[in-house]
């Protein structure tokens, strides 16, 4: 039998926010410089993320990201 473990999902969820999404609550203004997705991704799109009252949008790309509110 195999089972699944809420933290490792959650260490999954966090990697793709935080890493590949740079998505970093504490230095929100400051955007990398550089970014990266794995092998085969072309683009990773995150919705629905809350920040101070505020609903955005984040979208990754081998060349750029973008913050949108709304």
């Amino acid at each position: 039998d195999r089972c699944v473990f809420a933290t490792g999902l959650g260490g999954l969820v966090q990697s793709v926010l935080y890493g590949f999404g740079h998505v970093d609550f504490d230095d929100w203004d400051n955007a990398p410089e550089s970014v990266c997705l794995p092998p085969g991704w072309s683009k990773l799109e995150i919705t629905g993320i809350r920040r101070r009252g505020t609903r955005w949008s984040v979208g990754v790309t081998p060349k750029e990201l973008r913050r949108v509110p709304g």
